[in-house]
Protein backbone atom coordinates (compact mmCIF):
# COMPACT_ATOMS: atom_id res chain seq x y z
CA UNK A 1 0.00 0.00 0.00
CA UNK A 2 1.28 3.33 -0.96
CA UNK A 3 0.77 5.37 2.24
CA UNK A 4 0.77 9.56 2.26
CA UNK A 5 4.28 9.67 4.06
CA UNK A 6 5.28 7.75 0.97
CA UNK A 7 3.80 10.64 -1.10
CA UNK A 8 4.27 13.32 0.95
CA UNK A 9 4.71 16.59 -1.36
CA UNK A 10 7.87 18.28 -0.85
CA UNK A 11 8.35 20.08 -3.66
CA UNK A 12 4.87 21.99 -5.54
CA UNK A 13 5.29 19.66 -8.38
CA UNK A 14 5.22 17.13 -5.93
CA UNK A 15 1.83 18.28 -4.63
CA UNK A 16 0.02 18.71 -7.80
CA UNK A 17 0.93 14.86 -9.01
CA UNK A 18 -0.43 14.23 -5.34
CA UNK A 19 -3.51 15.46 -6.16
CA UNK A 20 -3.55 14.32 -9.58
CA UNK A 21 -3.49 10.46 -8.92
CA UNK A 22 -6.08 10.83 -5.97
CA UNK A 23 -7.96 12.56 -8.36
CA UNK A 24 -7.84 10.72 -10.83
CA UNK A 25 -8.46 7.10 -8.40
CA UNK A 26 -11.61 8.88 -7.26
CA UNK A 27 -12.84 10.37 -11.09
CA UNK A 28 -11.37 7.58 -13.68
CA UNK A 29 -11.10 4.65 -11.25
CA UNK A 30 -14.14 5.12 -9.61
CA UNK A 31 -12.47 4.62 -6.02
CA UNK A 32 -14.53 5.76 -2.89
CA UNK A 33 -13.46 8.42 -0.67
CA UNK A 34 -13.30 5.93 1.71
CA UNK A 35 -11.00 3.21 -0.52
CA UNK A 36 -8.65 5.97 -1.32
CA UNK A 37 -8.18 7.01 2.41
CA UNK A 38 -7.34 3.59 3.10
CA UNK A 39 -4.83 3.42 -0.25
CA UNK A 40 -2.60 6.39 1.02
CA UNK A 41 -3.24 5.75 4.88
CA UNK A 42 -4.94 9.13 5.61
CA UNK A 43 -8.57 10.27 6.53
CA UNK A 44 -11.47 10.56 4.07
CA UNK A 45 -12.07 14.44 4.82
CA UNK A 46 -8.45 14.69 4.31
CA UNK A 47 -9.22 13.19 0.62
CA UNK A 48 -11.65 15.31 -0.34
CA UNK A 49 -9.85 18.07 0.55
CA UNK A 50 -7.48 16.99 -2.00
CA UNK A 51 -10.16 16.43 -4.28
CA UNK A 52 -11.61 20.16 -3.85
CA UNK A 53 -8.12 21.51 -4.01
CA UNK A 54 -7.49 19.70 -7.34
CA UNK A 55 -10.72 21.24 -9.21
CA UNK A 56 -9.66 24.93 -7.78
CA UNK A 57 -6.24 24.49 -9.79
CA UNK A 58 -7.71 23.46 -12.49
CA UNK A 59 -6.30 19.85 -12.15
CA UNK A 60 -9.65 18.67 -12.23
CA UNK A 61 -12.10 19.93 -15.10
CA UNK A 62 -15.86 18.96 -15.03
CA UNK A 63 -17.81 19.83 -17.97
CA UNK A 64 -21.27 19.05 -18.00
CA UNK A 65 -22.86 19.03 -21.40
CA UNK A 66 -26.48 19.18 -21.65
CA UNK A 67 -28.49 16.74 -24.53
CA UNK A 68 -28.84 20.12 -27.18
CA UNK A 69 -25.30 20.98 -26.71
CA UNK A 70 -24.25 17.28 -27.84
CA UNK A 71 -26.66 17.43 -30.92
CA UNK A 72 -25.27 20.73 -31.52
CA UNK A 73 -21.35 19.14 -31.22
CA UNK A 74 -22.83 16.46 -33.69
CA UNK A 75 -24.59 18.97 -35.76
CA UNK A 76 -21.48 20.47 -36.94
CA UNK A 77 -19.37 17.48 -37.15
CA UNK A 78 -22.06 15.81 -39.80
CA UNK A 79 -22.04 18.57 -41.49
CA UNK A 80 -18.53 19.22 -42.11
CA UNK A 81 -18.76 15.16 -42.64
CA UNK A 82 -20.89 15.36 -45.44
CA UNK A 83 -20.38 18.88 -46.68
CA UNK A 84 -24.22 19.64 -46.30
CA UNK A 85 -24.71 23.24 -45.25
CA UNK A 86 -27.67 22.50 -42.76
CA UNK A 87 -28.33 19.79 -40.42
CA UNK A 88 -31.23 18.97 -38.02
CA UNK A 89 -30.93 15.91 -35.29
CA UNK A 90 -33.13 14.53 -33.49
CA UNK A 91 -33.30 11.88 -30.93
CA UNK A 92 -34.49 8.31 -32.25
CA UNK A 93 -36.95 6.02 -31.34
CA UNK A 94 -37.99 2.37 -30.62
CA UNK A 95 -41.47 3.54 -31.88
CA UNK A 96 -41.68 4.69 -35.80
CA UNK A 97 -44.54 6.62 -35.34
CA UNK A 98 -43.20 9.14 -33.05
CA UNK A 99 -39.74 8.72 -34.86
CA UNK A 100 -41.35 10.22 -38.07
CA UNK A 101 -43.52 12.80 -35.86
CA UNK A 102 -39.81 14.30 -34.43
CA UNK A 103 -38.64 13.98 -37.92
CA UNK A 104 -41.72 16.02 -39.11
CA UNK A 105 -41.61 18.76 -36.47
CA UNK A 106 -38.40 19.48 -37.05
CA UNK A 107 -39.12 19.40 -40.76
CA UNK A 108 -42.14 21.84 -40.16
CA UNK A 109 -40.51 24.22 -38.15
CA UNK A 110 -37.92 24.89 -41.07
CA UNK A 111 -40.34 25.34 -43.45
CA UNK A 112 -41.95 27.91 -40.74
CA UNK A 113 -38.62 29.62 -40.79
CA UNK A 114 -37.77 29.92 -43.87
CA UNK A 115 -40.98 30.59 -45.99
CA UNK A 116 -41.73 33.97 -47.59
CA UNK A 117 -44.79 35.20 -49.30
CA UNK A 118 -45.33 33.99 -52.78
CA UNK A 119 -42.59 31.13 -52.59
CA UNK A 120 -43.45 27.68 -54.10
CA UNK A 121 -42.51 24.59 -52.17
CA UNK A 122 -42.54 21.20 -53.28
CA UNK A 123 -43.15 17.78 -51.29
CA UNK A 124 -42.61 14.63 -52.15
CA UNK A 125 -44.59 11.84 -51.10
CA UNK A 126 -43.47 9.60 -48.11
CA UNK A 127 -44.79 8.70 -44.45
CA UNK A 128 -41.80 10.82 -42.79
CA UNK A 129 -43.70 14.06 -44.41
CA UNK A 130 -47.06 13.28 -43.84
CA UNK A 131 -46.51 14.95 -40.02
CA UNK A 132 -45.44 18.38 -41.31
CA UNK A 133 -48.93 20.07 -41.61
CA UNK A 134 -49.91 19.07 -37.73
CA UNK A 135 -46.81 21.24 -36.68
CA UNK A 136 -47.22 24.15 -38.63
CA UNK A 137 -46.79 27.98 -37.01
CA UNK A 138 -48.24 30.52 -39.08
CA UNK A 139 -47.33 30.74 -42.83
CA UNK A 140 -47.37 33.48 -45.46
CA UNK A 141 -49.56 32.92 -48.21
CA UNK A 142 -47.26 30.35 -50.47
CA UNK A 143 -47.88 28.22 -53.35
CA UNK A 144 -47.45 24.27 -52.36
CA UNK A 145 -46.92 21.88 -55.35
CA UNK A 146 -46.60 17.87 -55.63
CA UNK A 147 -43.15 16.29 -56.74
CA UNK A 148 -44.44 12.87 -57.44
CA UNK A 149 -47.51 11.38 -58.84
CA UNK A 150 -49.30 9.25 -56.21
CA UNK A 151 -47.19 5.94 -55.08
CA UNK A 152 -50.49 3.08 -54.64
CA UNK A 153 -54.31 4.16 -54.29
CA UNK A 154 -54.26 5.32 -50.54
CA UNK A 155 -54.54 9.39 -50.91
CA UNK A 156 -54.20 9.53 -47.13
CA UNK A 157 -50.42 8.88 -47.50
CA UNK A 158 -49.54 10.76 -50.59
CA UNK A 159 -48.21 14.08 -51.18
CA UNK A 160 -51.98 15.36 -52.18
CA UNK A 161 -53.32 15.30 -48.61
CA UNK A 162 -49.86 17.25 -47.17
CA UNK A 163 -50.24 20.22 -49.73
CA UNK A 164 -53.85 20.15 -48.99
CA UNK A 165 -53.47 20.20 -45.13
CA UNK A 166 -51.16 22.78 -45.96
CA UNK A 167 -52.92 24.87 -47.96
CA UNK A 168 -56.07 24.58 -45.76
CA UNK A 169 -54.36 25.53 -42.86
CA UNK A 170 -52.67 28.87 -44.69
CA UNK A 171 -55.00 29.82 -47.18
CA UNK A 172 -52.04 28.90 -49.46
CA UNK A 173 -52.88 27.49 -53.22
CA UNK A 174 -52.27 23.78 -53.81
CA UNK A 175 -51.29 22.50 -57.01
CA UNK A 176 -51.65 18.64 -56.89
CA UNK A 177 -50.52 15.79 -59.04
CA UNK A 178 -53.19 13.31 -60.37
CA UNK A 179 -51.34 10.68 -61.46
CA UNK A 180 -49.13 7.54 -60.58
CA UNK A 181 -45.31 7.80 -59.89
CA UNK A 182 -44.89 4.96 -62.13
CA UNK A 183 -47.34 3.75 -65.03
CA UNK A 184 -47.50 0.38 -66.61
CA UNK A 185 -44.85 2.18 -69.70
CA UNK A 186 -43.61 5.11 -71.50
CA UNK A 187 -46.30 5.72 -73.51
CA UNK A 188 -48.57 5.89 -70.69
CA UNK A 189 -46.67 8.53 -69.18
CA UNK A 190 -46.25 10.31 -72.41
CA UNK A 191 -50.29 10.43 -72.66
CA UNK A 192 -50.44 11.86 -69.52
CA UNK A 193 -47.94 14.50 -69.80
CA UNK A 194 -50.17 16.28 -72.99
CA UNK A 195 -53.08 16.70 -69.96
CA UNK A 196 -53.29 19.98 -69.15
CA UNK A 197 -53.67 19.30 -65.66
CA UNK A 198 -50.65 17.37 -65.10
CA UNK A 199 -48.96 19.52 -68.06
CA UNK A 200 -49.23 22.87 -65.76
CA UNK A 201 -48.06 20.75 -62.32
CA UNK A 202 -44.93 19.78 -64.42
CA UNK A 203 -44.03 22.77 -65.15
CA UNK A 204 -44.09 24.45 -62.09
CA UNK A 205 -40.98 22.71 -61.12
CA UNK A 206 -38.73 24.58 -62.94
CA UNK A 207 -38.92 27.22 -60.38
CA UNK A 208 -39.31 25.80 -57.17
CA UNK A 209 -37.98 27.60 -54.13
CA UNK A 210 -37.97 24.89 -51.56
CA UNK A 211 -38.43 21.27 -51.66
CA UNK A 212 -39.23 18.42 -48.65
CA UNK A 213 -38.86 14.73 -50.25
CA UNK A 214 -38.22 11.79 -47.92
CA UNK A 215 -35.72 9.18 -48.24
CA UNK A 216 -36.29 5.88 -49.24
CA UNK A 217 -33.91 2.89 -49.05
CA UNK A 218 -33.34 0.20 -51.70
CA UNK A 219 -30.49 -1.72 -50.38
CA UNK A 220 -31.93 -2.89 -48.17
CA UNK A 221 -35.51 -2.48 -48.85
CA UNK A 222 -37.12 -0.03 -46.63
CA UNK A 223 -38.96 2.04 -49.37
CA UNK A 224 -43.01 2.08 -50.18
CA UNK A 225 -41.79 1.93 -53.67
CA UNK A 226 -40.84 -1.96 -53.38
CA UNK A 227 -44.51 -3.28 -53.79
CA UNK A 228 -45.36 -0.90 -57.10
CA UNK A 229 -42.06 -1.77 -59.09
CA UNK A 230 -41.83 -5.39 -61.46
CA UNK A 231 -39.75 -7.61 -60.11
CA UNK A 232 -37.84 -7.14 -63.26
CA UNK A 233 -37.97 -4.02 -63.04
CA UNK A 234 -36.44 -4.43 -59.35
CA UNK A 235 -33.43 -6.99 -60.27
CA UNK A 236 -32.36 -4.26 -62.94
CA UNK A 237 -31.66 -1.62 -60.40
CA UNK A 238 -30.10 -4.47 -58.15
CA UNK A 239 -27.67 -4.63 -60.83
CA UNK A 240 -27.24 -1.00 -61.34
CA UNK A 241 -26.08 -0.86 -57.53
CA UNK A 242 -29.26 1.30 -57.09
CA UNK A 243 -28.90 2.17 -52.92
CA UNK A 244 -31.69 5.26 -52.41
CA UNK A 245 -34.56 6.41 -53.90
CA UNK A 246 -35.37 10.20 -53.83
CA UNK A 247 -38.58 11.49 -54.84
CA UNK A 248 -38.66 8.64 -57.46
CA UNK A 249 -35.08 9.03 -58.13
CA UNK A 250 -32.98 6.36 -57.88
CA UNK A 251 -28.58 6.91 -56.72
CA UNK A 252 -26.16 4.41 -56.24
CA UNK A 253 -23.58 4.92 -53.39
CA UNK A 254 -21.87 7.20 -54.91
CA UNK A 255 -24.53 9.45 -55.34
CA UNK A 256 -24.97 8.96 -58.89
CA UNK A 257 -28.21 8.74 -60.89
CA UNK A 258 -28.96 4.97 -62.18
CA UNK A 259 -30.26 5.02 -65.67
CA UNK A 260 -32.76 2.40 -65.52
CA UNK A 261 -35.90 2.37 -68.26
CA UNK A 262 -38.04 2.82 -65.04
CA UNK A 263 -37.18 6.19 -65.36
CA UNK A 264 -38.65 6.61 -68.99
CA UNK A 265 -42.42 5.28 -66.77
CA UNK A 266 -41.80 7.66 -63.98
CA UNK A 267 -43.67 11.28 -63.18
CA UNK A 268 -41.44 13.44 -60.82
CA UNK A 269 -39.08 16.37 -60.48
CA UNK A 270 -35.90 15.76 -61.92
CA UNK A 271 -32.41 15.71 -60.92
CA UNK A 272 -31.67 18.88 -62.64
CA UNK A 273 -34.86 20.73 -60.99
CA UNK A 274 -33.80 19.56 -57.74
CA UNK A 275 -29.88 21.15 -58.09
CA UNK A 276 -31.89 24.26 -59.51
CA UNK A 277 -34.15 24.91 -56.14
CA UNK A 278 -32.25 26.79 -53.53
CA UNK A 279 -33.21 24.69 -50.51
CA UNK A 280 -33.48 21.03 -50.81
CA UNK A 281 -34.68 19.36 -47.56
CA UNK A 282 -33.94 15.57 -47.02
CA UNK A 283 -36.29 13.98 -44.02
CA UNK A 284 -35.36 10.76 -42.73
CA UNK A 285 -34.54 8.47 -39.95
CA UNK A 286 -33.96 4.50 -39.47
CA UNK A 287 -30.55 3.38 -38.72
CA UNK A 288 -31.25 1.03 -41.83
CA UNK A 289 -31.86 3.69 -43.96
CA UNK A 290 -28.11 5.23 -43.33
CA UNK A 291 -26.37 3.77 -46.50
CA UNK A 292 -29.45 5.72 -48.46
CA UNK A 293 -28.88 9.06 -46.99
CA UNK A 294 -25.55 8.91 -47.06
CA UNK A 295 -26.26 8.34 -51.13
CA UNK A 296 -28.94 11.55 -51.07
CA UNK A 297 -25.98 13.55 -49.54
CA UNK A 298 -23.26 11.99 -51.96
CA UNK A 299 -25.63 13.43 -54.67
CA UNK A 300 -25.44 16.82 -53.99
CA UNK A 301 -29.30 17.53 -54.28
CA UNK A 302 -30.11 17.95 -50.83
CA UNK A 303 -28.54 21.02 -48.87
CA UNK A 304 -30.42 20.15 -45.40
CA UNK A 305 -30.94 16.89 -44.00
CA UNK A 306 -33.06 16.16 -41.03
CA UNK A 307 -32.31 13.05 -39.33
CA UNK A 308 -31.99 11.23 -35.97
CA UNK A 309 -28.71 11.40 -33.36
CA UNK A 310 -28.33 7.68 -34.32
CA UNK A 311 -28.55 8.02 -38.14
CA UNK A 312 -26.12 11.20 -37.88
CA UNK A 313 -23.08 8.88 -35.57
CA UNK A 314 -23.87 5.79 -37.85
CA UNK A 315 -23.31 8.48 -41.25
CA UNK A 316 -19.88 10.09 -39.11
CA UNK A 317 -18.63 6.08 -39.21
CA UNK A 318 -18.88 6.14 -43.30
CA UNK A 319 -16.46 7.84 -45.79
CA UNK A 320 -16.68 11.83 -45.59
CA UNK A 321 -18.11 13.05 -48.79
CA UNK A 322 -15.79 15.49 -50.49
CA UNK A 323 -17.01 15.89 -53.72
CA UNK A 324 -20.36 15.07 -54.50
CA UNK A 325 -21.85 13.46 -57.50
CA UNK A 326 -23.92 16.90 -59.25
CA UNK A 327 -23.07 20.35 -58.76
CA UNK A 328 -25.98 22.66 -57.98
CA UNK A 329 -26.38 25.75 -60.20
Amino acid sequence: METYDDVSPSTEPDREGLLARIARSFYLDDMSKVEIAAHYGISRFKVARHLQEACERGIVRITIRTPNEQRTDLTSALEGHLGISHVRLVPPSSDIVKERQALGATAAEILTTHLRMGQRVGFSWGRTLLPIADYLGELPSAEFVQLTGVVGNDPSKSPIEIIGAISRRSGSTAKALIAPLFSASATVVHALRQEPAVTEVLALYEKLDMAFLSVGSWRPRVTQLAQHISTADQLDLDSKGACADFGGLFFDTKGRYVDTPINECRLSVSVEQLLATPMVVAVAGQIEKVHAIHSVCSSGLATHLVTTTEVAEALLDMDPITKTAYQRN
